[in-house]
């Protein structure tokens, strides 16, 4: 099933936290009716607190994805200047387009500061079953499909890539330096993840 309608990223801060608190509280409504729709899969955009009740439930596994938080940050920036449109755009989006903000702005912006741990809000990154890494996508994804899904000879598919993407989206150091600081908690989070994926390498 499908989650991409809350659009958290589109909205304020204060926004994003008391929609998903309110879920939240009637979880056990919305439980009733995945059961009663055979629900399987949840994937989309959102917070995990929203589903974060299912914790204790030994037959749900929470996965997520990691991509360098500098590169994310970057791809985050093109992909909406390259798919813009107005009437379907978030606040944010408008603003970045109207104001034609530069790249830089973009990365310095507060909005976009450590969104993975914007994300990550109220649910410990320890509590994810799995978290694959975009820039091992291919190995992890066969990883996810065989250990947790027993499905073998899969097919990788991708969207949403860059036509123009070169090895990657920076190249002054002083530049990156100054945003590893900025975003200094997703890449404590990111490098968490890392050093999983290098323990369950190590395991398989």
């Amino acid at each position: 099933m499908p989650d991409y309608k809350d659009r958290p990223i589109s909205k304020s801060l204060g926004e994003r936290r008391a929609d998903v608190k309110q879920f939240h509280e009637r979880f056990e409504l919305e439980k009733a009716n995945y059961k009663k729709t055979n629900v399987q899969c949840i994937h989309g955009h959102f917070l995990p607190y929203k589903y974060s009740k299912l914790i204790s439930d030994p037959n749900t596994i929470f996965v997520t994805w990691l991509r360098d938080p500098l590169e994310r940050l970057a791809s985050h920036y093109h992909f909406w200047q390259r798919d813009y449109n107005e009437e379907t755009a978030g606040a944010l989006r408008k603003k970045m387009m109207k104001e034609s903000w530069s790249f830089e702005k973009f990365c310095f912006s507060e909005d976009v500061k450590n969104i993975y741990s914007q994300f990550l809000w109220s649910f410990p990154i320890e509590q994810f079953d799995f978290i694959g890494i975009t820039e091992h996508f291919d190995s992890d994804a066969i990883y996810f499909a065989n250990n947790f899904l027993k499905l073998d000879n899969i097919k990788i598919e991708r969207s949403n890539v860059n036509p123009s993407k070169k090895k990657s989206y920076y190249s002054d150091s002083n530049f990156i330096k100054k945003l590893r600081e900025f975003h200094s908690k997703d890449y404590e989070l990111y490098n968490y993840a890392l050093n999983q994926r290098a323990i369950r390498m190590r395991n398989s």
